[in-house]
């Protein structure tokens, strides 16, 4: 069964109210009964912004992750806004791990020690102590947080001035992963002010 979530949103515009709906399928909350959870709303120049934090089930130990924090590309130095790249996680089969930086990767072994711990030795390495956090879905490794890198949900945008009658958003969106809250996502798409105004946000898990 569909859930579904409200959150109540204050924003810098008094004459406009935004409520948020969210539902979503398949989805569970670590720490409440939430499946879904608005952090951050921004709503500038006809353009709403929204960090979404999911909670989604999903075996960590199984999961490959990406790193939260970005570094400089392998690119030349005179090129104008180089590329950045993140750090990624693999831990996979026959306890062997692969862990990618910049334009290398080192492969070790690792072995999960406890219910939310995992040591991995790179081949001729140190051991490095990973620690999951089953709250916020995050791994410290090595010094850096990592987030699941979990499929994108689908999402769906209606909009009502009476909770009532409700109406597709037809206009252009954009849904990209999210790396500041764990497993979010930031949902962005353009909004004409009308006065009091309502959304419904499905969040259709995949």
């Amino acid at each position: 069964m569909d859930k579904k979530i409200v959150t109540r949103i204050k924003l810098m515009n008094p004459a406009l109210c935004v409520l948020i709906l969210l539902m979503g399928a398949d989805l569970r909350a670590g720490d409440s009964d939430l499946s879904a959870r608005v952090v951050r709303t921004t709503i500038r120049e006809g353009k709403v912004d929204m960090s979404v934090r999911l909670f989604r089930e999903f075996d960590w130990k199984r999961a490959n992750y990406i790193s939260k924090k970005t570094f400089p590309g392998d690119a030349p130095p005179w090129l104008p806004n180089p590329p950045r790249t993140r750090h990624q996680l693999v831990f996979g089969v026959g306890g062997i791990f692969e862990w990618f930086q910049f334009d290398f990767i080192e492969i070790g072994n690792y072995k999960f020690v406890d219910d939310f711990t995992v040591t991995a030795q790179r081949f001729g390495g140190n051991v490095i102590v990973g620690v999951f956090d089953p709250v916020k879905n995050v791994l410290l490794f090595d010094g850096l947080e990592y987030v699941p890198e979990l499929p994108i949900p689908e999402i769906k945008i209606k909009a009502s001035n009476d909770l009532v009658n409700w109406i597709d958003i037809s206009g252009p969106k954009e849904v990209s992963r999210e790396f500041n809250w764990g497993d979010s996502i930031s949902v962005s798409f353009d909004h004409k002010d009308r006065g009091s105004e309502y959304f419904l946000i499905e969040v259709n898990n995949k």
